[in-house]
């Protein structure tokens, strides 16, 4: 049969697995749902600490008393794996053939880089169908999308985004004793400075406690492989030069208004090989790899979304200061594009909001029964002016829309992101 040919290797990889196996060496604060019935798969941007995840979920089994042998982790990058197309049943039903318990108790299955297996969907749901078995699938943005795990499993699966480290779980990294202090000036002024190490050095967990020079050559290096991979290589991209520009106009401008039109003109006077439509499908797979996202006008009309100039910001602000001469200049920008994300990972809607008078609110929230609060971000408050201006625009939205809205500073953002309780960004509002 075919499954007794891999019930050696299924053997072999799962004891060095366990033999291997160390719980994560710092928190995350990401949620994994489990559903019966239902895969739950992790998707984001490569380095996120996806893997780092699913071991967390094996460190909570095994403690809950499951055993290890009710456990299959399988990494299908390993290169002494080599499983064609349609194998991946045979594969894990040398799993219960090595342990035949396991047909009769629940078994959990963590399937890291599932890409790697052709027609993969069909077995997995053909096992939550059959079998006592909870099922976490994870792999490269780059073949493994959103969109496409809805596609392949139609409805059996709850997906995750796991986005770059929080500011609380990067406090949690690298300083977790902050958080215990007494509320005090002088935690205050800790906290804001570790607020500035986090807009530079981002939140991709290998380099957080890097020395700067090699952390930037890192974040270099993600960001090529990322380009390559998961949009050059997926989609037989030719036009390599357009898309480094579109990638280097998302790390050098985000949190600014881009006009695609304009983008498209400045690029064809270069002389650049461009259309709109490649210049919108370039942006669009950027956003589908989890490199830089989109944030449009908020309005009911799809073609003002259109034709209005968008927002582009990056998946981690230290991808950003990596490519600029003088991050430190750019604290303000870098500090919308974390506000961004934060919003972002507590799975809001995000636009932009123009008052009828023009004045520009940053952030239009929205939750699903619709908008529900307005954010202007501000790094610093450096005079009346700045803060009558910030407010004239909220007081507008409030005026036009009865929403209320917040100026989001670093103090407001530090209260909100490590000290209010519950599950709600804006209890204080």
């Amino acid at each position: 049969m075919e499954k007794d040919k891999y019930q050696s290797i299924i053997q072999t990889l799962h004891a060095e697995f366990f033999e291997r196996f160390k719980a994560p060496s710092f928190a995350r604060t990401v949620q994994i749902p489990v559903l019966e019935g239902k895969a739950s798969s992790i998707i984001g941007a490569r380095r996120t600490g996806k893997t780092t995840l699913l071991y967390r979920e094996i460190d909570t089994l095994l403690r809950s008393g499951i055993s290890e042998e009710q456990i299959m982790f399988t990494n299908f990058e390993d290169d002494r794996l080599s499983i064609p197309s349609g194998e991946l049943g045979a594969y894990i039903d040398a799993f219960y053939a090595a342990f035949p318990d396991n047909h009769n108790r629940p078994t959990y299955l963590f399937l890291d880089e599932i890409q790697e297996i052709g027609a993969w969907a069909s077995t997995v749901r053909r096992l939550l169908d059959t079998k006592n078995v909870t099922i976490f699938l994870s792999g490269s943005s780059s073949k493994m999308l959103s969109k496409e795990i809805a596609t392949e499993l139609r409805g059996r699966s709850i997906a995750t985004e796991v986005w770059p480290l929080s500011f609380k779980e990067y406090i949690l990294a690298i300083k977790p004793d902050v958080l215990a202090m007494r509320r005090s000036p002088a935690q205050r002024d800790i906290l804001k400075h570790l607020l500035e190490s986090y807009l530079f050095a981002g939140g991709f967990p290998e380099v957080i406690q890097l020395e700067p020079d090699m952390r930037r050559r890192i974040l270099q290096e993600y960001r090529t492989i990322m380009i390559l991979r998961d949009i050059i290589e997926r989609y037989g991209i030719s036009n390599t030069d357009l898309l480094n520009r579109l990638t280097m106009l998302i790390l050098k401008e985000h949190g600014r208004l881009v006009s695609v039109n304009k983008t498209f003109n400045d690029f064809k006077s270069q002389g650049l090989a461009v259309s709109k439509n490649t210049l919108h499908e370039y942006l669009e797979y950027l956003e589908d790899a989890f490199f830089g996202f989109s944030m449009y006008l908020a309005t009911d009309s799809v073609r003002k979304q259109a034709v209005n100039p968008r927002k582009l910001y990056t998946v981690d602000t230290g991808f950003a200061s990596a490519f600029l001469i003088q991050p430190q200049r750019n604290y303000g920008s870098l500090f919308e594009n974390a506000v961004y994300l934060e919003l972002r990972r507590r799975n809001y809607t995000v636009h932009y909001h123009k008052n009828l008078s023009g004045t520009e609110v940053d952030f239009l929230i929205s939750e699903n029964q619709g908008p529900i609060c307005g954010i202007q971000s501000c790094y610093l408050l450096e005079s009346d002016d700045t803060i009558a201006r910030e407010q004239k625009a909220l007081d507008e939205l409030k005026n036009e829309r009865n929403l209320p809205g917040l100026i989001l500073t670093p103090d407001t953002f530090i209260d909100l992101t490590l000290f209010a309780e519950g599950s709600s960004f804006f209890l204080e509002i």
